[in-house]
């Protein structure tokens, strides 16, 4: 380096010698005296010229500039040294007059300013050229002593910054100015208009700001002007049109807004036009149609709109034409079809709509086409098919709809087709084979249809096939296998079916495999551990079956697995572990099986991991706590059993943990606590016990935190209100005890909090009333007492409210009016007392309020005439006094209103008239009065309404018949009067009408004989008259029908037989005459039947004996005659009976009923006999000798049918033992083989074919002594079989158990107990044969949601009813007494009628009468009769 500056510092000393000898020999010495005068001018030469003085002037101006430049750009220009830059100078040309006339330094690499640059020094300078350096630092502003002849200054690619100096301008004689990329900023100088005789400007790739000066439009001679990529701003100047010479304008990348100005068509000349990347607005102007020359013309990416103008077609040099990124609408204009010579055509990103005209087949050019992200319209032109140039095709997004034309096929060069997201439809083309260079096909989401095509494997260059979202089915074909090159394969969300072909392992290049949401079926092609490179793979939501190929573990490379919702069974394969480098694995909602492998743990990279929903069992694996990396872990909904393993708490980056709905139990262990990222956990709905961890406060990132429907017990801990990010609590449904933390006040972020079915006790702390954030509180079902804190008030967010179900006592407070975004306020069933708050009526958005079975007393505040969104009100059992309030429907929205049981008086308020919307009604006993003529009106929703135990008077409505929805109509003990109006039979979906203790009078109206949905008819204790109308025997589902207490007379009809579920029937107190009818009889469901106190006559038709289900019978007060039918004998569910004050004579039957009846049940008939206290003793004698003959003859006659069933018994047993194995042989405590009943198809061989020999497919079900199944007889009667479990050695497992249901149940019969038709008993099986019950138990029905919603109140009131009888029957009737021990929803079964029978006597036990009975549990937890514990 010294030796560098040496070196100019000795040319710069020559240079300063030669400069003075200069001054020497132009000044010299004279003296004052005329003698020393020399005159010497004219002989002496001087050593040096004019030219060596101005090269080294110039040459000093170089060697200083050189001299500020950096060390490595010296050395470079080290030839820079001498007198005379015209000797051999880099860089440096001279003028044939000596002087430096350019200096060219372009790619030199160097670096330095150019303020040490003297360029007053350089003044014959015609060139100056520092293009593509590393110079910085400004543009010096005494550029503009530069020569005035200079042309060509080119200071680009280089770091200049700063402004651009307005002395620019002074360089008049410029036809070269290149700024270009750069630092510089600031606006473009005025002063460039100077500059006249420019033809390039180059300022591009600058920062330069503010507008494109007006001056600009001065430069008449510019043939190239290029400002783009600044960031220029404001209209692009009208002036531009005076550069009629100009051949390419660059604007592009800039700010520029307004218009493009008309003026640029005056630019005839222009080559290249390319004005994209502003924000330029308005339309193309049409003038552009003017630049016959132009080639090239970029207008996207800016705001212009309206139409592309019919003048662009005048362009037809135009080689290249994008339009696209706009806001252009409108079609596309045809006139587009002369640019004859366009190779692309970008006019995607817009809005333009219409049809792809078919002029567009005539640009034969082409070879890039994109018209996406449109609003096109139509179909694909045919025409099309002429671009055989074509390489790119893209016509994605837009409205094309229509087929793909076979034309496609033509465009042999097509390297992209993208159709993607239109509304194509039809089948692919096979014609698309022929295009064999594509790489991209594009055809998802459209409506494609039928099978994809074979040809589609001839596209044999392809690498990214996308025809997912369509409606394609059938196989994938085969085919597709030869498409080696690809690597992306989406035929997701469609509905292809059959299995996956083995070829697909063909494929070894692909990344993504994506065939997802379709119907394909079979297993998972073993074939598919080929694709190594497989980075992606999507199987879900197909139909896909049988296990996981452990060939899966082959996919190394896999990042990706989703094979959720499918059919899968098995194991998870153990060569999972193999998946080093996956991320997610999902393989929820399918019937895997088995324990979760060990091999998981080398999942080292997993973040997401989803097992949910499927069968796997067996305990959570410790190794678990190897996935470091797990961010998300779904194992819910699984029978996984066992404790929740600690090492869960090193998994220190999961946010969700769900493991619900499994069945874990002990306790949540307290490492959870480590998991201080976790944002979510779910482990509700397990058996998890012991009490919520202390640690759960370190969980400082959770959200949601869902421990609901466990066995968890203890307090809910202090420490949870460090939470300070939870925002929902569930702890609902375990048997946490204690009070509600007041710490529970700091969750500031809560938005849920449920802690409903606890054993919760103590206050509600007033700290709740620091969640302000709060939507739902529900605190329901505890054993809270107090009073309802006012501070409730400040949850201002509230949404819902349920405190139902507790002990609460005080009043309502005022504040609850606050809760002015309350949608639902449950507070019913509990011991509030005081008056509902005026406040209440704030709660405009109220739409369910349940205030019921409290204490409230007071009237209800008109005030509630505000809540206009009520959809349900409940108010029932209060102390309640005072009116409805008129307007309770003022909103006309109110469905479920129920006030009944309090003291409400005054009239039904006017505006439940109109109050169409109401589908619930229920206002039974209260005080209510008024005209129920006016009171009601037309409900086209309403399904219930009850207003009995009132005080309405006035007759009905025939408005009721229009009630077309209504179900159940209950108005008894009123003070109603007039008729039965006849247009009720229009309400044809009545199940239930109970008009009973009113004063109606005249006839029942055969037309509710059109009420066929009908099984409650009440119409007793009215003045009602004549006969009862025939067309009633049209209500076939009736189940009740009380007629009692009237003024009816003729004959019972006949037409009784056609109740076929009747169950209760009540004629009494009427004036009914002539004879029971026989068709009594037929309704074999009856239980109930009341016809005393009538005028019967004749005798008791012996057809009564078949009501088997027959428990009360009441004739009495009556004229009946004769004897007590033989039958009865057959009524073994009698319970209750009475016959009194009637002409019937001879001996009563030998049911206990009649054993136990008091005499008054019995009294005052002509000569009934018995041994009954009050009753004279049947004389037996010659009774006896009938007997004893008849006896004998009897015997006389079994002998030959005893020794012929013998034989046949005999014979049957040989055929059954020769079909059996050899080896069978009959156990010796009990080889029998019985069955009986009336059924006298029920032989072992019909069972034994009926079941397929006890296949597992015809199992309904499995309990603690045996299994059950379906068998259908040859006869088409379908039975169930309960197949008694067998140990190893072929003995029954529990025989006491088996002899206990036969006894229990061959003793019995009631219509609400399963009936035994018999039994068997040998070495091979022992079974019983029951009646099937068609719904089966009562626990799958509630289990399942939607026969659970089927089975509404009614139908479980029966059930209730049912059981009941049976328990009563079973406990009273019964001798001696019977007890169940295992009553459980499992042991109750429903018939296609929803009749409860109680079934599963295996622990049943009689009971001796006196003596001491003591019980343990037996079978399931179940109800246990609170008389079988000890007495």
């Amino acid at each position: 380096m010294a030796l560098q500056y040496l070196s100019s510092y000795s040319s710069l000393s020559q240079l300063i010698t030669i400069l003075c000898f200069y001054i020497i020999l132009h000044f010299p010495f004279y003296s004052s005296s005329s003698s020393f005068h020399v005159s010497s001018t004219s002989t002496f030469t001087p050593i040096t010229s004019p030219l060596i003085i101005k090269q080294g002037k110039e040459a000093l101006t170089l060697i200083t500039w050189k001299s500020s430049l950096h060390t490595q750009s010296q050395t470079f220009l080290s030839s820079w040294s001498g007198v005379s830059p015209c000797n051999h100078w880099f860089g440096v040309t001279c003028h044939k007059s000596g002087s430096v006339s350019s200096l060219n330094l372009e790619n030199c690499g160097l670096r330095g300013t150019l303020h040490n640059l003297d360029f007053f020094s350089l003044p014959n300078l015609l060139t100056l050229n520092l293009s593509n350096n590393s110079f910085y630092g400004t543009i010096p502003i005494h550029i503009g002593n530069l020569s005035k002849l200079i042309t060509i200054l080119d200071l680009g690619f280089n770091n200049f910054n700063g402004i651009i100096p307005h002395q620019v301008g002074l360089l008049t004689s410029l036809s070269f100015l290149v700024l270009a990329s750069n630092y510089l900023r600031g606006p473009i100088p005025p002063s460039i208009g100077n500059l006249r005789n420019l033809t390039t400007l180059h300022l591009y790739e600058n920062e330069l700001s503010g507008s494109i000066p007006q001056e600009i439009g001065l430069l008449r001679s510019l043939n190239d002007l290029e400002l783009s990529t600044n960031n220029l701003s404001g209209p692009i100047p009208p002036s531009i049109g005076n550069l009629r010479n100009l051949t390419t304008l660059y604007l592009h990348t800039n700010k520029l807004s307004g218009s493009i100005p008309q003026e640029i068509g005056l630019l005839r000349s222009l080559n290249d036009l390319e004005l994209s990347t502003n924000n330029l607005s308005g339309p193309i102007p049409p003038s552009i149609g003017n630049l016959r020359n132009l080639t090239t013309l970029y207008l996207y990416q800016n705001e212009l709109s309206g139409l592309i103008p019919q003048e662009i077609g005048l362009l037809r040099s135009l080689n290249d034409l994008e339009l696209s990124t706009n806001n252009l609408s409108g079609p596309i204009p045809p006139s587009i079809g002369n640019l004859r010579n366009l190779t692309t055509l970008y006019l995607y990103q817009n809005e333009l709509s219409g049809l792809i005209p078919q002029e567009i087949g005539l640009l034969r050019s082409l070879n890039d086409l994109e018209l996406s992200t449109n609003n096109l319209s139509g179909p694909i032109p045919p025409s099309i098919g002429n671009l055989r140039n074509l390489t790119t095709l893209y016509l994605y997004q837009n409205e094309l709809p229509g087929l793909i034309p076979q034309e496609i096929g033509l465009l042999r060069s097509l390297n992209d087709l993208v159709l993607s997201t239109n509304n194509l439809s039809g089948p692919i083309p096979p014609s698309i084979g022929n295009l064999r260079n594509l790489t991209t096909l594009y055809l998802y989401q459209n409506e494609l249809s039928g099978l994809i095509p074979q040809e589609i494997g001839l596209l044999r260059s392809l690498n990214d096939l996308k025809l997912s979202t369509n409606n394609l089915s059938g196989p994938i074909p085969p085919s597709i296998g030869n498409l080696r090159n690809l690597t992306t394969l989406y035929l997701h969300r469609n509905e292809l079916s059959g299995s996956i072909p083995q070829e697909i392992g063909l494929l070894r290049s692909l990344n993504n495999l994506a065939l997802s949401t379709n119907n394909l079926n079979g297993p998972i092609p073993p074939s598919i551990g080929n694709l190594r490179n497989l980075i992606n793979l999507y199987l879900y939501n197909n139909e896909l079956s049988g296990p996981i190929p452990q060939e899966i573990g082959l996919l190394r490379s896999l990042i990706e697995l989703d094979l959720s919702d499918n059919n899968l069974t098995g194991s998870i394969p153990t060569s999972i572990g193999n998946l080093v480098n996956l991320m997610y694995l999902y393989l929820s909602h399918n019937k895997l099986f088995g324990s979760i492998p060990q091999e998981i743990e080398l999942l080292s990279t997993l973040n997401n991991l989803e097992l949910s929903n499927h069968i796997l069992s067996g305990p959570i694996p410790h190794s678990i706590g190897n996935l470091s990396n797990l961010i998300s872990l779904f194992l819910q909904g699984n029978k996984l059993s066992g404790f929740i393993p600690s090492e869960i708490g090193l998994l220190r980056s999961l946010k969700d943990l769900d493991l619900s709905n499994n069945n874990l139990i002990g306790s949540i262990p307290t490492s959870i606590g480590n998991l201080s990222n976790l944002v979510t956990l779910f482990v509700h709905s397990n058996k998890l016990n012991g009490s919520i961890p202390q640690d759960i406060h370190l969980l400082s990132s959770l959200s949601v935190l869902a421990l609901s429907n466990n066995n968890l017990s203890g307090i809910i801990p202090h420490s949870l209100g460090k939470l300070g990010s939870l925002t929902a609590l569930y702890l609902r449904n375990n048997s946490l005890s204690g009070s509600i933390p007041y710490s529970i006040g700091n969750l500031s972020k809560l938005n849920t909090l449920d802690l409903h079915s606890n054993q919760l006790f103590g206050s509600i702390p007033r700290e709740v009333g620091f969640l302000r954030s709060l939507f739902a509180l529900d605190l329901s079902n505890n054993k809270l007492t107090g009073s309802i804190p006012t501070s409730i008030g400040n949850l201002v967010n509230l949404t819902t409210l349920h405190i139902s179900k507790n002990q609460l006592f005080g009043s309502i407070p005022q504040e609850v009016g606050w809760l002015k975004s309350l949608d639902k306020l449950d507070l019913s069933d509990n011991k509030i007392t005081g008056s509902i708050p005026a406040s209440i009526g704030n709660l405009g958005n109220l739409t369910v309020l349940y205030l019921s079975d409290n204490k409230i007393n007071g009237s209800i505040p008109p005030e509630m005439r505000h809540l206009t969104r009520l959809r349900s009100l409940e108010l029932s059992e209060n102390h309640l006094t005072g009116q409805l309030p008129h307007e309770i429907c003022l909103g006309g929205v109110l469905e479920n209103f129920t006030a009944e049981g309090n003291h409400l008086t005054g009239s039904i308020p006017k505006s439940l008239r109109n109050c169409t919307s109401l589908f619930r009604v229920r206002l039974e006993r209260n005080q209510l009065a008024g005209n129920i003529t006016e009171d009601f009106g037309i409900y086209p929703n309403l399904l219930f309404i009850d207003l009995s135990y009132n005080k309405l008077y006035g007759e009905l409505s025939h408005k009721w018949g229009q009630c077309n929805s209504l179900t159940s109509l209950k108005i008894s003990n009123n003070n109603i009067s007039g008729m039965i109006p006849h247009q009720l039979g229009e309400a044809t979906k009545l199940e239930q009408l109970d008009l009973s203790s009113n004063h109606l009078v005249g006839e029942i109206p055969k037309e509710l004989g059109m009420l066929k949905s009908l099984f409650n008819l009440v119409i007793d204790n009215n003045k009602l008259s004549g006969n009862i109308p025939l067309e009633l025997g049209n209500l076939s589902d009736l189940v009740h029908l009380n007629l009692a207490s009237n003024h009816l007379s003729g004959p019972i009809p006949q037409q009784v037989r056609y109740f076929r579920k009747l169950l209760s029937l009540n004629l009494s107190n009427n004036k009914f005459g002539e004879s029971i009818p026989a068709e009594i009889g037929n309704v074999i469901t009856l239980e109930s039947l009341d016809l005393c106190q009538n005028m019967l006559t004749g005798e008791i038709p012996q057809q009564l004996g078949e009501l088997q289900s027959l428990e009360t019978l009441n004739l009495s007060h009556n004229n009946l005659s004769g004897t007590i039918p033989p039958t009865f004998d057959d009524l073994r569910g009698l319970t209750s009976i009475n016959i009194s004050y009637n002409q019937l004579e001879g001996p009563l039957p030998n049911l206990k009923a009649f054993r136990d009846a008091p005499f008054e049940a019995l009294r005052n008939n002509k000569g009934l006999c018995g041994n009954i206290t009050g009753l004279e003793a049947c004389n037996t004698g010659k009774k006896k000798g009938n007997r004893f003959f008849l006896l004998i003859i009897l015997l006389i006659l079994s002998i030959p049918l005893l020794s012929f069933i013998s034989y046949g018994i005999y014979f049957l047993r040989r055929m059954v033992r020769s079909r059996k194995i050899n080896s069978r042989e009959v156990a010796t405590h009990q080889d029998l083989f019985a069955i009986w009943g009336h059924d006298g198809e029920m032989l072992y061989e019909h069972i034994i074919e009926g079941t397929e020999d006890f296949n597992s497919k015809n199992c309904i079900g499995t309990g603690g002594y045996g299994t059950v199944y379906k068998a259908e007889l040859p006869t088409g009667r379908v039975v169930a079989v309960k197949k008694l479990h067998s140990t190893q050695d072929g003995e029954m497992a529990d025989l006491k158990a088996f002899k206990s249901e036969i006894h229990a149940l061959a003793e019995i019969r009631h219509r609400n107990i399963v009936k035994l038709y018999g039994f068997c008993s040998c070495s091979e099986n022992s079974f019983l044969v029951y009646e099937f019950m068609e719904k089966g138990s009562l626990r799958n029905i509630l289990s399942n949601k939607e026969e659970a919603m089927e089975f509404d109140w009614v139908l479980r009131l029966n059930v209730v009813k049912g059981m009941a009888e049976a328990l009563s029957y079973m406990h009273h009737d019964c001798s001696p007494p019977l007890i169940h021990r295992d009553i459980s929803s499992n042991n109750v079964l429903l018939d296609s009628e929803y009749v409860a029978h109680v079934s599963d006597f295996g622990t049943a036990r009689l009971l001796k009468s006196d003596s001491s009975n003591w019980t343990s549990f037996a079978g399931t937890f179940g109800y246990i009769a609170p008389g079988d514990f000890s007495w």
